[in-house]
């Protein structure tokens, strides 16, 4: 996905279909937008369609096979999301809501490639769709030309209050303060995700890393608390108090398409909440799940089921439940553990970035074999932890897949399962 927009970004070169329908935004994917005229229409392919707005930048839409919850109570959740895809490009969250339970918005920053100091802006939006499926909107601009400006706008209106009363907390350009620094670059709802971007301290410019180097860079930890000062966040400036002032900003422009979308968009397709309790009387038990899990259709299995929960970027959380009659001791012993594991990484073709952690541990009433692996999966970087128990004579799997600093929501997730899994 994101080769592909960082492709159509540039310029695809594509053909418009014309004055023909464009079938993802006039219903017949469940999504209505009456676009303005001046919106142009670069190409439809099977599975989605781009445009080009006026003021510059592009728009994506695509079909994905994904059921959407947009249950209130997941808004931390996708917010967290967006948060995590943000990092993927050295970037932040800049907002992020569930719009009247018939969409899910959201904006994020990141440094533009091949430039010291400009940024990218980008608005995900997802709006639920034909056949139990998502429409993914992406609507990006970049600035380009002279940068900052928006920024010393800002600073200088914040500059001018400071006079009237008040401490002053911009940051200051003849010095660097860490604190300022602090307050000036940070989540928007997290406030302990905080601190400038290299780029604009002594550490000089955001490096051009893939994602192999930047998951190195990162090796065992859970980027859940303060952050890599490479890491572009939300800036004091992004609010949207400030664009009206520099309307052409491509922030602006981004808060004037959504602001469009929000408008004239209505999603035709009716979506009903994911399950929070599986009943499974064929293999014998009950358990919680966290919002958002719809079962799988592709993830059906002889002896389980998998559970997908769609969240940004063509990005997915996982949950499967299944029983192991061929590993029966996998709940039991280390080297069962080890050996279901080889198992399943020659049969999914994931590439380990080191061999499995393993060890018995004991969760909610369920003694057995904890796992951890992080690896490659379908060119994706993925964590999966999770636990083999003993179920009668044979064993019990419960795996868990995110992101790979989505540690502690995984394990949370696994926890919930496991706490409330029982026999019936």
């Amino acid at each position: 996905m994101w080769k592909k927009i960082k492709k159509l970004f540039g310029g695809s070169g594509g053909e418009s279909d014309g004055d023909s329908e464009n079938p993802y935004i006039s219903g017949r994917f469940g999504l209505v937008w009456d676009l303005p005229a001046s919106w142009e229409l670069e190409n439809i392919v099977e599975g989605g369609c781009t445009l080009r707005p006026p003021e510059g930048g592009i728009a994506v839409i695509e079909y994905q096979p994904w059921r959407l919850d947009l249950s209130p109570d997941l808004q931390d959740a996708f917010r967290h999301d967006l948060r995590l895809a943000a990092r993927r490009h050295y970037g932040g969250l800049v907002e992020c809501d569930i719009l009247d339970t018939r969409a899910v918005v959201g904006i994020e920053k990141f440094a533009t490639a091949d430039s010291e100091t400009g940024m990218t802006y980008s608005a995900n939006i997802l709006v639920p769709a034909v056949q139990n499926g998502t429409l993914y909107i992406r609507l990006m601009a970049a600035e380009g030309g002279m940068t900052g400006i928006r920024e010393s706008l800002v600073s200088a209106l914040e500059d001018q209050k400071d006079k009237v009363g008040g401490e002053k907390d911009a940051p200051d350009a003849g010095g660097l303060d860490t604190d300022a620094l602090n307050t000036w670059f940070q989540d928007p709802y997290d406030p302990s995700i905080c601190g400038a971007p290299s780029i604009f301290t002594e550490d000089g410019p955001v490096d051009d890393l893939n994602l192999k180097d930047f998951t190195a860079f990162f090796e065992g930890e859970d980027r859940t608390g303060p952050l890599n000062p490479r890491m572009v966040l939300r800036a004091r400036s992004d609010d949207p108090a400030y664009d009206n002032y520099h309307p052409d900003h491509p922030l602006s422009v981004i808060r004037k398409w959504l602001a469009d979308f929000r408008a004239k968009a209505r999603s035709t397709e009716p979506w009903v909440a994911a399950p929070r309790e599986i009943v499974d009387a064929q293999r014998g038990f009950r358990t919680q799940l966290p919002p958002g899990f719809y079962p799988a259709p592709e993830m059906a299995m002889q002896d389980g089921q998998g559970y997908r929960r769609q969240t940004v970027e063509q990005r997915y959380n996982l949950i499967t439940i299944c029983l192991q009659p061929d590993f029966p001791d996998c709940g039991r012993s280390p080297e069962g553990a080890l050996a279901i594991q080889k198992q399943h990484a020659e049969w999914s073709g994931m590439q380990w970035n080191a061999d499995p952690l393993i060890r018995a541990e004991k969760i909610g009433a369920h003694d057995g074999m904890y796992y951890e692996v992080r690896g490659i999966l379908h060119e994706n970087d993925f964590l999966w932890m999770g636990m083999y128990i003993p179920w009668g004579d044979i064993s019990m799997e419960i795996t868990v897949g995110a992101e790979p600093d989505d540690r502690a929501r995984s394990r949370a997730n696994l926890e919930l399962v496991l706490d409330s899994l029982q026999r019936i």
